[in-house]
Formats: C-alpha cells, sequence, structure tokens
C-alpha cells in the first residue's frame, strides 16, 4: 500500500511492475489527493483497490467515513460485509441474511452520505480553486533560487491541495519553520519531519506495539522491528520538506500577503545562514 500524499501521486508504473514482479497486490491510499489523476486515470482506481477518506480535513468532506474503490466483485463484496458485522445483504430480511466472516460496524450513515453527495458535485470547482492558488502561491517561492519543489510524476493530475516545497538543508528547514512560528506565520505549513502523526520517526506507539489488546507474536515482531530500524533516504527528503496547505477561500490579496511573507522570512534565513557561514 502507497500513500498518495499532499494532493498527488507516487510513480504508479514503477509501482505497478513492482507489483507484477513480486506477485503483489497494489492497494492505494488515495485520501489526501481525491480528483487527482496518474496519466488520465483517477487515483484511488489504478490497484486492485483504493481507499479515500471524507473526515474533516479532506478536500471534501462528510464529516467522517470514506469509500473503497475496485473493479473486483469480490473485494467489493468482502468490503460490503466486512463494514456490516458481516451480513452478506443478500435478502431484505437483515435478520436472516448469513454471515461468512467476522465483520465490524463501519457503516457510514445515510445523512453522512448525502452530504458527501452534495460535496462531489463541488469537487470540479474545489480542484480549479485549489490549482489555482497553488500555481499562484508557488509563483513567489520560485523568485528564490535555493527553493526546490516536489517531484510530481504526472503535474496535470496533481490535485494542488498542497505545496510541497524544499530548502537546501535541514537546518535551513528548521530555521525557517522557527522563523514563521516567531512571525505567526506557520499555520498551515507543515513541517511532517517533526510531526507525531504523519512520519515514522514519532510513531512509538508502533515501535513500542502499544495495543489494548494482545497482538500475535508475529504482528508484535513485525511492528518491534521498527524500533531500530533507520529510514535515511527518507529522511534526507522529509527533514528538507515544508508542505503548504492550499485554502479554497483565499483572496488574491491573502495569496499575495502570504506568499510575501513566506518569501521574506526565507531571504531572511538565508541571509542569517551566510553571514554567520
Amino acid at each position: 500500500m502507497h500513500v498518495n500524499s499532499c494532493g498527488s501521486m507516487a510513480d504508479l508504473d514503477a509501482l505497478k511492475t513492482i507489483c507484477t514482479e513480486h506477485n503483489l497486490i497494489l492497494l492505494e491510499d488515495a485520501c489526501q489527493s481525491i480528483g487527482g489523476t496518474y496519466k488520465g486515470k483517477a487515483l484511488g482506481t489504478i490497484g486492485h483497490a483504493g481507499t479515500f477518506s471524507f473526515d474533516f480535513v479532506k478536500t471534501i468532506t462528510c464529516g467522517e467515513g470514506g469509500v473503497v474503490m475496485t473493479n473486483s466483485e469480490e473485494v467489493w463484496t468482502k468490503c460490503d460485509g466486512y463494514t456490516d458485522h458481516g451480513h452478506d445483504h443478500k435478502g431484505v430480511d437483515r435478520g436472516a441474511d448469513l454471515h461468512p466472516f467476522i465483520g465490524y460496524n463501519f457503516r457510514i450513515s445515510e445523512l453522512h452520505a448525502a452530504v458527501g453527495l452534495a460535496q462531489i458535485r463541488k469537487l470540479d470547482t474545489f480542484l480549479s480553486l485549489q490549482r489555482k492558488h497553488n500555481k499562484a502561491l508557488r509563483a513567489y517561492l520560485e523568485t528564490i533560487p535555493e527553493v526546490s519543489f516536489r517531484k510530481v510524476p504526472d503535474e496535470a493530475g496533481d490535485s494542488c491541495s498542497f505545496l510541497s516545497w524544499f530548502l537546501p538543508t535541514e537546518e535551513l528547514t528548521k530555521a525557517v519553520i522557527a522563523e514563521m512560528k516567531e512571525q505567526g506565520i506557520l499555520a498551515g505549513n507543515f513541517y511532517w519531519y517533526a510531526n507525531n502523526w504523519h512520519y515514522i520517526s514519532k510513531w512509538d506507539h508502533l515501535k513500542n506495539a502499544t495495543t489494548l489488546n494482545k497482538l500475535s507474536d508475529v504482528q508484535q515482531q513485525a511492528l518491534l522491528k521498527l524500533k531500530d530500524s533507520s529510514f535515511t533516504a527518507s529522511d534526507a527528503v522529509m527533514s528538507r520538506c515544508i508542505s503548504t496547505a492550499i485554502s479554497l477561500l483565499w483572496t488574491e490579496e491573502q495569496i499575495k500577503e502570504k506568499g510575501e511573507k513566506m518569501v521574506a522570512v526565507i531571504k531572511k534565513v538565508l541571509t542569517n545562514a551566510t553571514v554567520n557561514a
């Protein structure tokens, strides 16, 4: 399973090749990239199955819940039952349903689904605004030679919910984050490398296999391996990355103000680094 994070996508051709060579199933977590595409095909529909989340921080929301996308009837049938106590849903009498396997209570309510349908009708508008605002903000950061941007395998398919950009070193990136905080403009700019949820370096609950119920020995050992694992290649990238969330509500004036303040902060940090070198 890979994650199409921050509005963009992975190199899906490469992942499909790896899956074919090793007889693996490709699952897509497209929760942050709804509406994005890869070579003309919607993210979340390229692997054997894909998932979308509709919690309150996603591009479209029902408040909570999500969906599974698949072209496999077998996968669909199992998901349909798994989210509803294992019911097979083959009749009109719920009490007479068979239960081929144990399921859970993950049903979405009709009220949440109605909100979701209304949101889906607005998705094209949301994507248009995200792309417009992303491009406008990026134009400000592009004036700084030391700033680079995330490589997007299919730029036309980027949903642009985030603008992810990089500084040359971890030290400079941390200094920019600190200066943004000092100037009160950090909100909406995320340094995932030091985040307690979005990057593995802070996932102590997994590394310590902390659960409310007993895990199997296989599961526990797999998690405990993370405790001593290093991710130097990922660290080298994530330690230099800042992701800026793109708001649908920004005006041109707000984008200009935000862009100019971000540029001023970056230039200040770069100048101080040069002086102190």
